[in-house]
């Protein structure tokens, strides 16, 4: 009997190279969406470290009011820059969820083709047996016969 050959497996290998794309780009998503946050973190951190300085000045005796403004004119800045990456942060978000949905897509197109292979592989396994095991009776029978024969002759 013929060796076993899966006949879609250059298609399975196609959507094999798709499923590993597809991972690749949510794993870049992903990584944009962790630089967002450390920056968003740092920003955080920048603010709070200004709203001390900005406390600190207000209980010096002697206050510097154009140093109030610029630091309330920083701060809004800071502001400005944390509702942006916060819009950034949605916008790739939704984004990583798109790409994560088509893994889940790629990665069950591929699973239906192994499934499929594995099926077929079965039957041939299961079909090169009964062959085998119908040569082997034949040759049982054709020995038994021969068998008979040369008794009858005896």
């Amino acid at each position: 009997m013929t060796p076993y050959r899966f006949r879609l497996q250059t298609v399975e290998r196609l959507r094999a190279a798709h499923r590993d794309e597809q991972r690749l780009r949510l794993a870049d998503a992903q990584h944009a969406a962790d630089l967002l946050e450390a920056q968003s973190e740092r920003l955080e951190a920048e603010i709070a470290d200004l709203r001390a300085g900005h406390t600190r000045t207000l209980g010096e005796k002697s206050l510097d009011i154009g140093a109030v403004r610029e630091a309330q004119r920083y701060e809004l800045t800071l502001r400005s820059q944390q509702r942006s990456l916060a819009e950034q942060a949605e916008t790739i978000r939704q984004e990583t969820e798109q790409r994560r949905l088509a893994l889940v897509a790629a990665e069950r197109d591929v699973r239906v083709l192994e499934q499929l292979d594995e099926r077929l592989r079965e039957r041939h396994r299961v079909a090169e047996q009964q062959e085998e095991t119908k040569v082997m009776d034949e040759t049982a029978a054709n020995l038994n016969l021969a068998a008979r024969r040369a008794a009858d002759r005896a």
